[in-house]
């Protein structure tokens, strides 16, 4: 029969508790790359395209 004494099972749960903190740590940074690339995504249709459009109809002498 296995022994696990008092010092092994606080290794367990230490090992345990740090497996959970880098799933949590490795999931914050799914989301916040996913949060990042929607953002750029956003950023790019509203506000930059318009400006590069304004800026080449105005390149070519066009008002609106």
């Amino acid at each position: 029969m296995h022994d696990v004494t008092h010092e092994t099972r606080f290794a367990l749960t230490d090992v345990l508790s740090m497996a959970r903190q880098a799933a949590a740590i490795g999931l914050a940074g799914f989301i916040g790359s996913g949060v990042a690339v929607i953002h750029g995504v956003l950023i790019q249709r509203l506000m930059i395209t318009p400006y590069a459009i304004a800026l080449v109809l105005i390149s070519f002498g066009v008002s609106a």
